[in-house]
């Protein structure tokens, strides 16, 4: 999810809905693991309850990322490989050698 919330209360009431103990967070990105899907619909449906955009299979404020299949879907701010994931904006500020 990008770190500039549209999210309803910001970044600590997004904390506060997290129903387990996997939130991370960097400089520019935050992230929250589940093992099933039921859980994983449940906070999709969260975040759109607090105002994230999500029409039911696609959002450009979030993604999906499944440690399978890789995204869901893609957004335009995220790039990824395998393993990990990155602001793109960040790419910008990294100088390459």
């Amino acid at each position: 999810m990008k770190k500039k919330h549209k999210n309803n209360g910001g970044l600590a009431r997004f904390i506060e809905n997290v129903p387990n103990q996997t939130f991370q967070q960097d400089e520019e990105l935050v992230s929250v693991g589940f093992m099933g899907l039921n859980d994983v619909e449940w906070f999709c449906q969260s975040l759109k309850d607090n105002g994230l955009n999500f029409n039911g299979e696609f959002s450009e404020d979030f993604t999906i990322i499944n440690s399978i299949f890789g995204n869901l879907w893609n957004v335009e701010w995220l790039e990824s490989d395998v393993h990990h994931s990155w602001f793109k904006e960040a790419c910008l500020h990294t100088p390459i050698v």
